[in-house]
């Protein structure tokens, strides 16, 4: 069972995000503003810190005129790191937009220890900046390797889950290619992480599907996921249409079908190859104002973490 929806989003046009904030909102699906790999620069990282004050204007006028029935905004945001230039921005835009948001989850990226959170928490206290949840994201091998400490401390109602971040991983890594779920090592480090979180009740939260409109993928996936989470986990979409969808998924009673396990090894030239075609098709697909390509031919998200992977084996192997 699918308990939360996360769709996260950059509102770079906010009057497009008119009808999410007027219709009534699917309960399973909670909307989380990107402040943070989302919104960069990746081929020109010296616009990074000025398109990231943009998204921050667009989200404050957002939520000047929505919604309209007086009350505070219940939605979800991602900051950046506490350790990056850009996380005092992001708390100080934070205190500016004070009691027109109360953030229902704020989550907390590349976190690699228990103490980081609680830092985390006290800068938010201090600012008064009003949330629901703070949600921890591991997506570092430090971090993997800290998962134990990092919840050690039994789930409560402002700190129950944790999410797993593969891209950032598979870059923190060094990976090339990435190990995505057609690998069976993802589901390795997936099975130890959802263990070290059921130990104190933890919800797990899955990466997103970059295959936006691949249902068969996604069913096969969750299917997997919950036969190690048994109570229920929670899933990251990427659209309004993929959310929508995970949001009618059922579990079923049959074993996991894992013919979507096909990865298998690449040698030195396949891996060049590979690299230079998703650098190819990043610059030709890129979002004007996002961080991450689109091959619109199969709807397949290509992460900036994929493109800088990318980009490192090529320089390491020229």
């Amino acid at each position: 069972m699918i308990n939360t929806i996360f769709q996260f989003c950059i509102p770079t046009n906010p009057g497009s995000f008119r009808k999410i904030f007027q219709e009534e909102q699917n309960p399973k699906v909670i909307l989380v503003f990107d402040l943070e790999d989302g919104v960069q620069n990746v081929p020109e990282p010296q616009h990074t810190a000025t398109l990231k004050k943009s998204v921050r204007n667009d989200i404050a006028t957002l939520l000047n005129h929505y919604p309209k029935n007086g009350s505070a905004c219940m939605t979800g945001i991602r900051i950046n790191s506490i350790t990056s230039t850009e996380f005092t921005e992001d708390i100080l835009f934070l205190k500016r937009i004070g009691s027109k948001a109360i953030w229902k989850n704020i989550f907390l990226p590349k976190i690699k220890s228990h103490r980081e959170i609680l830092s985390y928490i006290t800068t938010f206290n201090e600012n008064n900046i009003a949330f629901e949840e703070v949600i921890p994201v591991v997506e570092t091998a430090e971090g993997y390797a800290n998962i134990s400490s990092i919840f050690k401390s039994p789930a409560e109602a402002r700190l129950k889950r944790g999410v797993w971040g593969n891209h950032d991983f598979n870059l923190d890594c060094g990976y090339w290619p990435f190990q995505d779920v057609d690998s069976q090592l993802y589901w390795e480090r997936i099975k130890v992480f959802i263990s070290c979180l059921k130990k104190m009740s933890y919800e797990f939260v899955n990466s997103p599907i970059l295959e936006l409109d691949n249902k068969e993928l996604s069913i096969a996936v969750f299917n997997e996921i919950n036969s190690l989470c048994k109570s229920g986990f929670s899933q990251v979409a990427l659209s309004y249409k993929q959310a929508i969808f995970f949001s009618t998924w059922k579990a079923e009673k049959a074993s996991p079908n894992k013919s979507f396990l096909q990865s298998s090894p690449l040698n030195r030239e396949e891996k060049i190859n590979l690299a230079k075609k998703t650098i190819e098709q990043y610059n030709t697909c890129h979002l004007s104002g996002k961080s991450f390509s689109i091959i619109e031919r199969h709807k397949r998200i290509i992460s900036p973490q994929e493109f800088t992977a990318a980009q490192n084996f090529l320089n390491e192997n020229s």
